[in-house]
C-alpha cells in the first residue's frame, strides 16, 4: 500500500475513505445498526453533539471497546440518513484515550422529535 502524499488532497481523501470502509467491514450489520440508532437517540435529545456524546452511551451499554475506530464512519452514515449534519467546526475530545484530538461537532436535524 502506498502512503498518500500530504499535499495531494484527492489521494488523501481517497485513502481516508478506504480506511473508513475497512473499519466498517470488521463489524456486523446488526451492531452497526445499533450504533446508528444510538446516534439517532442522542440527536433527538441534543441540538449539538460529537462522537464523545455517542461514546458515553456506548460505554454505558458496555459497547465502547469495539468502536474506537468506527464511530467516525458511523457518524457519517447517520448524516447520510438525515439525523445529523456537520457544523464544519471541531473541538477537542473529552475522552482521555483520544488525547484531546479534534472531533467534529454535528448539528442534529431531529432534535426534540423523540
Amino acid at each position: 500500500m502506498q502512503q498518500a502524499n500530504l499535499f495531494d488532497a484527492p489521494a488523501a481523501k481517497q485513502a481516508a475513505t478506504r480506511g473508513m470502509d475497512r473499519s466498517l467491514l470488521r463489524r456486523g450489520d446488526e451492531w452497526k445498526d445499533e450504533v446508528i440508532d444510538i446516534i439517532r437517540q442522542v440527536a433527538t435529545r441534543q441540538e449539538l453533539l460529537t462522537s464523545d456524546d455517542v461514546y458515553r452511551v456506548l460505554e454505558d451499554r458496555h459497547m465502547g471497546a469495539y468502536c474506537l475506530r468506527i464511530i467516525g464512519p458511523l457518524m457519517l452514515r447517520a448524516a447520510k440518513a438525515g439525523y445529523i449534519e456537520s457544523t464544519h467546526t471541531v473541538r477537542h475530545s473529552e475522552r482521555v484515550s483520544m488525547h484531546a484530538a479534534w472531533v467534529t461537532v454535528w448539528r442534529s436535524k431531529i432534535a426534540g422529535m423523540a
